[in-house]
């Protein structure tokens, strides 16, 4: 194996690792965290694409270095946010709520789709009904 930090032979020949290897062991203890948070709420979805396979990795790598920042940060927003699955909830909301309130404008948008995004936004619903015109 090559590096440029482990110049020296390894003296102990009883040993079969080498120093290189140890030196890793004993530093991945952050990866293994971060895959152990990765595979607890990933998400991921099966797809054969593999663009949309690193898009989900990107947003597993994303929520985990978001909820970092705000667990290690004073915000007011961290008692907000209990847990790691609430967190997830919470970032996904923030991430489509503009899409949901400029979609939610359409005058054509099916009365389940308007349930839908309103109950995702907390916004009361506002019943327009069609006027019927009397053919009478």
């Amino acid at each position: 194996m090559l590096s440029t930090i482990h110049d020296r032979k390894d003296e102990d020949k009883t040993v079969r690792i080498p120093e290189i290897i140890e030196f890793y062991n004993a530093t991945k203890d952050g990866i293994d965290c971060f895959d152990k948070l990765c595979h607890a709420y990933s998400v991921s979805r099966r797809t054969r694409r593999w663009p949309i396979c690193i898009f989900f990795g990107l947003l597993n790598d994303v929520a985990i270095n978001c909820m970092v920042l705000v667990a290690g940060s004073e915000s007011k927003c961290k008692e907000s946010v209990p847990n790691r699955r609430m967190h997830l909830k919470q970032l996904a909301t923030d991430v489509i709520r503009p899409h949901l309130e400029a979609r939610i404008k359409i005058p054509s948008l099916s009365c389940n789709l308007l349930a839908a995004i309103t109950g995702i936004l907390c916004i009361p619903v506002q019943v327009t009904l069609p006027i019927q015109k009397n053919t009478n």
